[in-house]
């Protein structure tokens, strides 16, 4: 049974982003966000774009794209950062991971095909300084992404994949049987995303939800955003598109990396900080998860 069949069956609401069919909400969005915050929020998040690129010039390629470093980052680890315009406005955020020998780009505004468009676009005419890249491939539509978070969702998936969930740390990833964990996250919760072949997520959400019985998981769509959002403030088109979609602005500088050589929007988002003044620094979050009934009283 396909996802979106599960989700239709059980009385969700549906819509699309990225021209996949998601679930915008199965109950009340306030609800949903409740669950987040007290017990475990599953969510189908197949509307993610996902695409690779592979070979010794990948990295380099992916550095002139976006605005952080990719070069900071090894094996299993990830990173998040932004997509600019020549203008220093975002065009989206994505998380960047080193899965061996490649790079997966993972976005939740634009399509596996659209980020693999970017990275064609970049590479059209500098062949020669890039001219180790094997592959540029899109992973979805084939792939898909499944979003467990909230204070209990490290110890259902530790239950499922083994004691090493627990001791994951922030933007880093494991492989899990056929599919990638990535702990990663925008809302100040636990938060993982488990990725890989459509087909075989249909029947983890199964497991999920039979073994999420006892933490009280509950199923959502994607309207929970809104409220989880204005909590904890991220890029979010909705929100902020009509306001500014300068990383000065919206206090997002942290995510760009301003000594690089070379990336889209560097000259002019550098012009903006000598307006404005120096970048601001940002704490992340690299909490590791505690005891369940520690982490409930957060």
């Amino acid at each position: 049974m396909k996802l979106s069949d599960i989700h239709q069956q059980n009385g969700a609401i549906m819509g699309e982003r990225n021209g996949v069919a998601v679930p915008l909400r199965y109950f009340d969005a306030a609800a949903e966000h409740q669950a987040l915050r007290k017990n475990i929020l599953l969510v189908d998040y197949s509307h993610f774009g996902i695409a690779s690129v592979s070979g010794d010039s990948a990295w380099a390629l992916l550095n002139q794209v976006v605005a952080g470093d990719v070069s900071s980052i090894r094996d299993e680890q990830a990173m998040y950062s932004l997509i600019l315009d020549r203008d220093g406005m975002i065009v989206s955020d994505l998380y960047i991971a080193c899965d061996d020998e490649r790079f997966l780009l993972i976005s939740e505004w634009m399509s596996g095909e659209a980020l693999c468009q970017l990275l064609r676009d970049q590479l059209a005419g500098n062949e020669e300084e890039f001219d180790e890249i094997e592959a540029i491939e899109p992973l979805t539509p084939d792939w898909g992404t499944l979003h467990l978070e909230g204070p209990y969702a490290w110890e259902l998936l530790a239950e499922l994949y083994g004691m090493d969930v627990i001791g994951l740390p922030f933007q880093e990833h494991m492989h899990v049987d056929e599919l990638i964990l990535l702990r990663s996250g925008k809302h100040g919760e636990f938060s993982y995303k488990l990725m890989g072949p459509r087909d075989e997520l249909a029947d983890v959400w199964q497991q999920l939800l039979e073994a999420g019985e006892k933490f009280d998981l509950r199923t959502g769509g994607l309207d929970y955003q809104r409220l989880a959002r204005l909590e904890n403030p991220c890029w979010e088109p909705g929100l902020f598109n009509d306001y500014s979609r300068c990383p000065i602005e919206l206090q997002m500088q942290w995510t760009v990396r301003y000594d690089k050589d070379q990336f889209t929007g560097q000259e002019a988002v550098g012009e903006r900080v000598e307006q404005g003044g120096r970048p601001a620094r940002r704490r992340h979050d690299h909490r590791r998860p505690q005891r369940a009934d520690a982490a409930a009283r957060r």
